[in-house]
């Protein structure tokens, strides 16, 4: 070949033999690009971001940095270093996934590697933290050691989402990745999980294949593959570590420190992969590393998380020692609400965190069986326990009566800013989430959830991980009631709670150290506010919107009309685009359509795309829909009309709209469904149709949606969804009316 070459002229190049391992996918490529060299305590490393010549270098520079300091950080941790002497990152324009982690060549999206100064928000800056960690890690999770085979691929995949956590926060420190784990990964396993979807919830099959799910690795397989891998690692690295762990989070050895030893899990990951480097494992051999390197019995610990499917709820409650004696008991957790034990079934070992109101330390215990275990005892009638602190379990918590109104009571009496809580904004989070999804499976009052809402309010969390779980969680409450004939009027009612109670306070009064008055969100971004509190200040002036605010309304028409937006801060000018179309104002989409057609930047772009999907005029909704077919828009933002994604706000499309957009969806997708189904593929497609089912009523429009849209659905499989909504309206609409009635009178 070589001498074939020379005779025709053909430029000829060498390449060095690439490290000894198993075969995984390689790429060549050739662009322009930005390099630096990188001195690790493990030898110089040369990372590189390539992209097409009309980009300009600025735009590469934040990605390189993170590359960087993720690739020392990963050497740092692991003590071994990076297996080859160089390290690229090629952006390719409308490439098909977000990111590939080929050896020495990552490849991605432009919009996840480069950054703008006008264009890149606050979302953009943390997909870019995230993903660029998860690629990188994945040179020791998965391509240093790699899964036999596909039954394994939680190996890779699980392993990487975990220590993309670490990674960013090592690159971007000061930015929240640590904190944000439990939203960012813990909660959209565990809505995966709790669901009969019809596909295997166990994360490793030992001698079968994967089960395939629309066809492949699907969404839903993918997030527990991901993100269910991910969390019950930290769950596991959280007990391992307790004696070491300095936050209520993470452990700061992670984020800092000298290489080598960081406690007893880095010396099982150290283990696991100077035992199997370039070489192939599977679940076994990764327990029994940690077996060996920590004395612990991992493998009889783990088991369970990884063999079986679904998760545990863990019941606190008081008994005994006159009614101090506090207990935990698990159950099998599903939305179909049957609790169930059985001694004769592998069930969970299960730890937990918890912490007294009474004491400043944080205890553990186990729970490896069907019988209550005793945590602790109450100093007195007033004493309450936090458990699963910190949310590094992978599980639910249900509070008996009276440490749940115990535990509300503490929580609304607690000045905002305190820094002594007994309960984090993360710990409020969870208990939020939990409380919302136990009242869908039928064993906990929909109240629960409601009273504490009452606590952002009153604590005005600063933080954006409450806030995004309990906004979404409201908006598809308000939805569901205003569906039903009887409760109409009561979702009104949770809108004006939402928007008077909630966000109008936080935008009003919000303590805002980095802008001048030094309180409230307004239009302007403060040259020092982090990623975190970036993420909460745009999406609350946003939800504001949503939940029907008149005046963050008019303003962002003003600013749009007025031509502001251009000047605007990029998160803020998001907020101006979605509210501008949300108005309903003919002129706002029509001028925002043509700005997306004509736009060149991927994240103005996808900007300006998502903005189209809050309009509210079901003639222009359908107007939107059309767009997935249209030749003008590439095919990778073509899948951003339909994904749903509430935990970032403004990430997700139509579908996380409700209300009408729901309704023009359904009738879109039962006039389109093959042609959605031959552009998209099984997949993305059947994940939208239940998307759509899980906002509907068991009535006429819904069944008649369901039949249109049943096929390669499991029999009765949509039809859950929509009869869980309505069994939810019957138990609690009318209940959920006297709640708001009480609060708004």
């Amino acid at each position: 070949m070589m001498a074939r070459m020379a005779r025709v002229g053909w430029p000829q190049r060498s390449f060095n033999l690439p490290v000894p391992g198993v075969p995984f996918p390689v790429s060549m490529n050739h662009s322009s690009s930005r390099s630096k060299m990188v001195t690790t305590a493990l030898g110089m490393k040369r990372v590189a971001v390539w992209t097409v010549p009309t980009r300009q270098k600025e735009d590469m520079e934040v990605g390189l940095q993170r590359m960087a300091s993720v690739l020392t950080y990963m050497e740092n941790r692991t003590d071994i270093p990076y297996s080859l002497p160089k390290l690229d990152w090629v952006a390719v324009p409308g490439f098909g996934p977000i990111g590939m982690e080929n050896w020495g060549l990552h490849m991605s999206l432009e919009s996840v590697i480069l950054t703008s100064q006008n264009h890149s928000g606050a979302v953009d800056s943390l997909l870019i933290d995230e993903i660029v960690a998860h690629e990188v890690a994945h040179n020791w999770w998965g391509n240093l050691v790699t899964n036999i085979w596909r039954e394994e691929i939680w190996l890779n995949e699980g392993l990487a989402s975990y220590f993309q956590a670490y990674g960013a926060e090592a690159a971007a420190t000061g930015d929240g990745h640590a904190e944000r784990f439990y939203l960012r990964v813990t909660v959209p396993a565990l809505l995966v999980d709790q669901e009969s979807e019809g596909f295997s919830h166990q994360l490793t099959r030992p001698g079968q294949d994967r089960g395939s799910y629309c066809g492949a690795i699907g969404l839903p397989q993918a997030t527990l593959t991901y993100l269910k891998g991910a969390a019950v690692v930290r769950m596991l690295q959280a007990y391992l570590d307790q004696n070491i762990t300095a936050r209520d989070s993470f452990p700061e050895e992670f984020l800092s420190g000298p290489q080598g030893d960081g406690g007893p899990f880095l010396r099982g990951a150290q283990t696991y992969l100077k035992r199997h480097s370039f070489g192939s494992t599977n679940t076994s051999d990764f327990l029994a590393a940690f077996d060996n390197a920590t004395g612990s019995p991992v493998t009889d610990m783990m088991s369970a998380w990884l063999l079986n499917g679904d998760y545990p709820l863990v019941e606190i409650m008081t008994m005994g020692d006159g009614g101090l004696g506090v207990y935990a008991r698990q159950n099998r957790f599903r939305l179909s609400g049957k609790l169930s034990c059985s001694a004769s079934k592998a069930r969970w070992w299960i730890p937990v965190r918890y912490k007294l109101k009474s004491s400043p330390e944080f205890k553990w215990a186990a729970v490896p069986s069907c019988g209550r275990v005793k945590l602790a005892t109450l100093a007195d009638a007033n004493d309450t326990i936090a458990a699963n602190a910190g949310r590094s379990g992978y599980y639910r918590v249900r509070y008996r009566e009276p440490l749940r109104t115990r535990l509300l009571a503490d929580a609304l009496d607690t000045p905002p800013g305190a820094t002594n809580a007994q309960l984090t904004h993360v710990d409020l989070a969870a208990m939020l989430d939990d409380a919302f999804h136990m009242s869908f499976a039928g064993v906990q009052h929909f109240d629960a959830f409601l009273n504490l809402t009452e606590v952002l309010g009153s604590r005005m969390y600063t933080s954006h991980t409450p806030w995004a779980i309990a906004l979404p969680h409201l908006r598809a409450a308000r939805d569901l009631l205003r569906r039903s004939a009887t409760s109409q009027a009561c979702g009104d009612d949770l809108e004006q709670y939402a928007r008077e109670r909630l966000l109008g306070p936080m935008v009003r009064e919000a303590s805002n150290p980095y802008s001048g008055a030094g309180r409230g969100l307004g239009f302007s971004v403060g040259a020092d506010e982090p990623l975190d509190f970036r993420l909460m200040h745009q999406g609350l002036l946003q939800e504001a919107g949503n939940f029907g605010g008149v005046d963050v309304i008019s303003k962002s028409l003003e600013i749009f009309f007025g031509d502001g937006a251009a000047s605007l801060h990029p998160d803020l000018q998001s907020v101006v685009y979605n509210l501008a179309v949300a108005s309903g104002n003919s002129s706002a989409y029509e001028q925002v359509k043509s700005r997306f057609l004509e736009a060149e930047d991927p994240h103005e772009k996808k900007r300006l795309l998502l903005a189209l999907t809050y309009v509210p005029d079901p003639g222009r909704i359908n107007e939107t829909l059309q767009l997935a077919f249209n030749d003008a828009v590439p095919d990778r933002d073509k899948f951003l009309i339909f994904e749903k994604n509430d935990f970032t706000y403004t990430y997700g499309g139509l579908l996380a709209r409700g209300g009408r957009s729901i309704d023009a969806a359904a009738d879109f997708f039962a006039d389109f469904l093959t042609s959605l189904y031959n552009s998209f593929g099984d997949c993305d497609v059947r994940l939208w149709i239940k998307g759509i089912a899980r906002a509907l009523l068991d009535d006429e429009k819904s069944q008649n949606f369901v039949q249109a849209a049943s096929q390669g659905f499991q029999p009765g499989q949509l039809e859950e969804l929509t009869a869980r909504n309505s069994q939810w309206v019957a138990r609690y609409g009318q209940s959920t009316c006297r709640w708001l009635r009480s609060r708004m009178s």
